[in-house]
């Protein structure tokens, strides 16, 4: 990438030389809408990836989180919840319909904005002596729709709502250093955004280290990419390798017919097949999104590379996921995310960093909710009472490692990071390549302890022995959502939008302004993306959990409504949808009325549990 801002410089000699941290350095890289399982990230397609950067130097040299997901699949809870630590419930606005009404942006696809920027885990994070950049996109809106005041924690900060790809802007505070005056700043129509990201980022990380070397830092980089509308970098925009894919995955889900779709819930049941037209456009979208990834993996790949050029790489943890994941044809919905299957809500989490061990897997169910809490722990902080999650550190220490298995049967049972579906290539969705074999030790020995920071082994201490918080970890996660808007995703009777790059323009091929959807571009064949019936709450399992005896599970529950005008409590659901993962990973069939009562009882009453959880009494 071509840098944007002026680069410090700064001898890796005079790190190196300084004493052993007291606490790790944290970087967090998040993407938005990258999906896992039609090949968007890691384990790549087929061996096919357009991040081999960072399959180098995180999913190579890191632990993969082979069973993680989001807590609510679209943009702004999803965040909002990463960056409080607590779930929907938790942080959700309550209808307002009369004077006086919330300010502009303070409440974001029903997330209650002012209460969430309380109190984030930023705050702690410097209560506890690190220095916090973010740099990205932070909520889709702030109250008054002002980025360029940042929530309390953040000493450094530059974001936006996600913006445009072409031509960013941001709201900035402390970047002076780097010539970006605090306020708001527009950058030129010459300028990328997840370009802009990465480096100012970079930039910033290398002046942290430079003006204070002995605290310890965390950087929260969050680019656009992989979001509608899909816009690659100039310098990518033609690029298509002759070994990726000629189109799309196209599982079962894909494009399937009425009676295929007949138990399902709200505008799923309705939807119309994909004309060809459809099919088109979304072979187009998958492929811009690839070409937007490009521009991802230069990011990681460079500040992982500039932390190494400053002798800071082996001190410091750096976290890799999305926001949610998306869909391409499933269920027959042109593009977007919302909805509870595997598609939407399962996503990558990379992690690297001290004590880990390289290639392996941890194969315990976690959210993005339990992010904050393990980076308390990483802090040594004690985890505040209002945290919903819980630190995986344990869980990603073990990966790999000689210690009792997650279950009895799990050896057996070998966890797969995503189901494999049938593509129309010929390809198949695998694994990057065979797990490592077992490191010898458990991260309670003394030999692996001294590798750690003294604030991590702390962590670990007030957690109690590693094969024991394993053992008791959840077996499930917990996933919530409300009906935010109709979506539609139209292609046909479309105007002419602007010429690339000087307009955001929602077409496949930017140049020649085909392949376009809209609205605002188009108003006609017109595929809905959720309707008010897609509220819901739900569980994934993972492993035979107690009481219960399924195993590889989808359980949702949903409720017909609008948050926005009436509270939501789930209290009379009006449809159930449950799905056998082991034998239908694409979950096309819905078992619900042909589970035993008591099977469902038990899932019911679990689900209500953690719908009425906070803080410690969330498992």
């Amino acid at each position: 990438m071509a840098p944007l801002v002026a680069s410090l410089t700064i001898a890796a000699g005079m790190i190196l030389a300084q004493p052993p941290p007291e606490k790790p350095n944290i970087i967090f890289f998040l993407t938005d809408d990258q999906d896992q399982m039609l090949g968007g990230s890691f384990p790549p397609l087929d061996g096919v990836t357009p991040m081999r950067r960072t399959q180098t130097e995180l999913a190579d040299k890191g632990v993969t989180a082979t069973n993680f997901f989001v807590h609510t699949p679209i943009c702004c809870p999803s965040r909002a919840e990463i960056v409080s630590g607590r779930y929907l419930h938790n942080i959700k606005a309550q209808p307002v319909t009369t004077p006086p009404l919330p300010p502009k942006g303070a409440v974001c696809m029903h997330v209650n904005v002012t209460k969430v920027d309380q109190r984030t885990f930023a705050a702690d994070l410097r209560d506890a002596g690190y220095t916090v950049g973010l740099f990205g996109k932070y909520l889709n809106s702030v109250p008054y729709d002002d980025f360029s005041q940042p929530p309390d924690g953040f000493d450094a900060w530059m974001a936006n709502g996600g913006g445009e790809y072409i031509a960013p802007q941001f709201g900035a505070r402390g970047l002076a250093f780097a010539g970006i005056p605090d306020g708001n700043v527009s950058f030129n129509v010459t300028d990328y955004t997840t370009a802009v990201v990465g480096n100012v980022s970079s930039a910033w990380i290398e002046h942290v280290t430079a003006t204070r070397p002995r605290a310890p830092f965390f950087a929260y980089i969050a680019p656009k990419a992989a979001h509608e509308p899909f816009i690659p970098a100039p310098w990518y925009l033609d690029h298509w390798e002759p070994s990726w894919p000629v189109h799309e995955p196209r599982p079962p889900a894909y494009n399937s017919s009425a009676a295929a779709r007949a138990d399902k819930h709200g505008n799923i049941a309705t939807q119309p097949l994909l004309s060809e037209e459809a099919a088109r456009v979304i072979t187009g979208v998958y492929k811009n999104r690839w070409r937007t990834l490009l521009s991802v993996d230069d990011v990681i790949g460079d500040v992982l590379a500039k932390c190494d050029a400053l002798g800071l790489l082996e001190r410091t943890y750096v976290f890799y996921t999305s926001d949610h994941g998306f869909q391409l044809g499933e269920d027959n919905m042109l593009m977007d995310k919302r909805h509870v299957y595997d598609w939407d809500t399962r996503v990558h989490l990379l992690v690297r960093g001290p004590g880990l061990v390289p290639g392996a897997q941890m194969a315990q169910p976690a959210t993005t909710v339990d992010l904050a809490a393990t980076w308390l722990g990483l802090a040594g902080v004690t985890k505040a009472a209002r945290y919903d999650g819980r630190s995986i550190l344990p869980l990603l220490l073990a990966a790999g490692r000689s210690i009792p298995p997650l279950d009895p049967m799990s050896a057996a049972r070998s966890h797969r990071s995503i189901p494999p579906p049938l593509l129309a290539a010929g390809r198949a969705l695998n694994a990057s390549g065979a797990a490592a074999a077992p490191t010898a030790g458990s991260p309670d020995d003394a030999a692996i302890r001294r590798t750690l920071a003294p604030a991590v082994v702390r962590h670990l201490d007030a957690l109690g022995p590693v094969s024991a918080y394993a053992a008791g970890w959840r077996r499930e996660v917990f996933i919530e959502y409300y009906y935010v808007a109709d979506n539609d995703k139209c292609i046909d009777n479309c105007t002419t939008p602007g010429e690339y790059p000087q307009k955001d323009a929602a077409c496949v091929d930017l140049r020649h302004n085909a392949g376009c959807w809209g609205p605002p571009q188009c108003n006609a064949q017109c595929y809905p993306t959720e309707s008010t019936a897609n509220n819901f709450i739900a569980l994934r399992t993972m492993a035979d959990a107690p009481g219960a005896g399924e195993a590889d599970v989808l359980y949702a529950e949903f409720a017909t409504g609008e948050q926005s005008t009436a509270d939501i409590d789930f209290a009379r659901p009006d449809f159930y949808e449950m799905y056998d993962a082991a034998s239908d990973p694409w979950m096309t069939a819905n078992v619900v009325k042909r589970t035993p009562t008591a099977v469902r009882h038990a899932l019911h009453e679990r689900l209500h549990k953690w719908f009425a959880c906070a803080g410690e009494k969330c498992p």
